[in-house]
């Protein structure tokens, strides 16, 4: 039986998916600093298909654990799905990001005008409208944020947690902060872009729970875009 695997290499984290006759077998999360040698010997598979953000040399040893490895770019999906971007230059353009709006778009089909948060260590937004990906915007993400404002106060490193009170000290009216601003980014995207869905994936999704009760919340969108592509072309 063929194990078929996809793979999103992001910057702080590592997600894997083995699947079987289109069944999700597993699922793994790890930061880069968990992908040992152990870790690696742990996976093995017929063929991979991975996204990557970055290029590390871990990718490399896992690679080698695979017998055919396929990196998806800009092109395969634009053939596969008829799925455009107006980016300048569409080699610039994160294969994350454009997997996290085609996957948004194959989601709600019935929603003409769509915005897609990615909140990973970098904050991403998309604009996509009918088949065609406008452009979007790249912010510091939450945790950068709060670790330069910690940095500044002398504070030591927090960890990201959400607080729509008002802060009583340092750390809590960071979070406060950190909680409005978030806010603020999904009321300006209604406002300014005028878009009927918004959806939030990533790492820190959960940081978007509560703004919202519109928003639709899918931690591993990408992942579950790189399977829908797998299932439409069994060649790659």
């Amino acid at each position: 039986m063929m194990s078929l695997w996809t793979m999103d290499a992001g910057n702080t984290r590592l997600k894997l998916r083995e699947i079987k006759n289109n069944t999700t077998q597993r699922s793994i999360i790890v930061f880069w600093h968990q992908v040992t040698p152990a870790f690696i010997q742990t996976i093995q598979g017929d063929r991979v298909i991975v996204t990557k953000v970055v290029n590390l040399e871990k990718l490399s040893a896992l690679f080698k654990r695979f017998k055919q490895v396929t990196e998806i770019d800009a092109t395969m999906i634009k053939n596969e799905f008829d799925f455009n971007t107006e980016y300048k230059n569409p080699k610039q353009l994160g294969v994350d990001r454009l997997l996290a709006a085609l996957g948004a778009r194959l989601l709600f089909k019935n929603d003409k005008k769509i915005a897609v948060i990615n909140a990973g260590t970098a904050t991403t937004v998309e604009i996509i409208e009918n088949n065609t990906h406008l452009g979007g915007m790249i912010i510091a993400g939450n945790q950068l944020m709060l670790n330069s404002l910690a940095l500044a106060d002398q504070l030591p490193k927090l960890n990201v947690k959400s607080n729509a009170t008002l802060g009583l000290d340092s750390i809590s009216c960071m979070q406060t902060g950190l909680t409005f601003m978030n806010q603020g980014l999904v009321l300006a995207l209604l406002k300014a872009y005028k878009v009927d869905n918004i959806v939030v994936c990533g790492g820190n999704t959960t940081q978007f729970v509560d703004l919202d009760p519109s928003i639709n919340l899918i931690p591993d969108l990408i992942m579950q875009t790189l399977s829908l592509f797998s299932q439409k072309n069994k060649s790659i």
